[in-house]
C-alpha cells in the first residue's frame, strides 16, 4: 500500500470553502492574498474569514508580529481558529498608505478612526458620492438614457430612484455602506466612442 498523505495542519475557511496548507507561513501567504482581493473597497460577502490549525501544530506568534495589528486577528470560540477581520485590515492598510498624518497617528495611538477613515477615503474612491441611510434605494426596472449612461463611469453601479430623483448607486462599499450620487437632470449626453466593445456611449458634461 502507498503512504497516506496527511491533510495540512493549517487551513483557511473563506466563502464556504476550506483550503489546507502544510505550514503556518504558507497559510499566512494565502491570508494576505485573500485580504488583497478586498482592496477595491467593494465586497458583498462577510467581512471576516477564519484561519485554523490542528492540535498537533505549534503557533509561531512571531509570524504575526509586524504583519497584522492585534485587531485583525481575534480568537474564535470554535476550537483552534482565529477570526480575520477584513474591514479592520482594509482600513489599516488604506490609512497607512493614503491617510493623513493625523489619521495615521490617531490609529497608532489606539483610536478606532472609523469616522475619520470614512471621511478621507470616500472622496478619494468616489468623489461626489454620499453614504445613504438605512432605507436603501432600489434599482430601477428600466433606466432612462441619461441615467443609463451616467452609471457607465462607475464599476458596480446602477441607477436607483427616490421619489422623483435618480441616483448613481453603489452597494456594499467597505462591505456595508450604500453610496449614492444625484444624477443631474440637466446633464447633456453626447454620442462618443466608448472603450467597451458593445457600448459606444459615454457622458460628456458641458457647462
Amino acid at each position: 500500500m502507498g503512504k497516506i498523505k496527511l491533510i495540512g495542519g493549517w487551513y483557511i475557511s473563506h466563502q464556504d470553502r476550506i483550503e489546507y496548507y502544510d505550514s503556518q507561513q504558507a497559510a499566512l501567504i494565502a491570508v494576505d492574498s485573500i485580504l488583497a482581493s478586498y482592496e477595491s473597497g467593494i465586497w458583498s460577502d462577510k467581512s471576516y474569514f477564519f484561519l485554523g490549525y490542528q492540535d498537533r501544530e505549534t503557533v509561531d506568534t512571531s509570524l504575526f508580529d509586524g504583519r497584522y495589528s492585534t485587531g485583525v486577528f481575534t480568537r474564535s470560540k470554535i476550537g483552534n481558529m482565529l477570526t480575520i477581520d477584513i474591514y479592520i485590515k482594509n482600513k489599516e492598510d488604506w490609512i497607512f498608505k493614503y491617510g493623513s498624518d493625523l489619521l495615521q497617528q490617531s490609529l497608532k495611538a489606539g483610536y478606532d478612526c472609523n469616522d475619520g477613515y470614512l471621511a478621507e477615503r470616500l472622496p478619494c474612491d468616489y468623489p461626489g458620492f454620499t453614504i445613504h441611510g438605512w432605507s436603501k434605494y432600489k434599482k430601477v426596472d428600466t433606466p432612462n438614457q441619461r441615467c443609463l449612461y451616467a452609471c457607465l463611469d462607475y464599476k458596480y453601479s446602477y441607477c436607483s430612484l427616490d421619489k422623483e430623483d435618480y441616483y448613481i448607486t453603489i452597494d456594499n462599499y467597505l462591505g456595508k455602506y450604500q453610496l449614492a450620487k444625484f444624477i443631474d437632470p440637466n446633464l447633456e449626453i453626447t454620442r462618443v466612442e466608448f472603450p467597451i466593445e458593445t457600448i459606444d456611449y459615454a457622458i460628456v458634461v458641458t457647462d
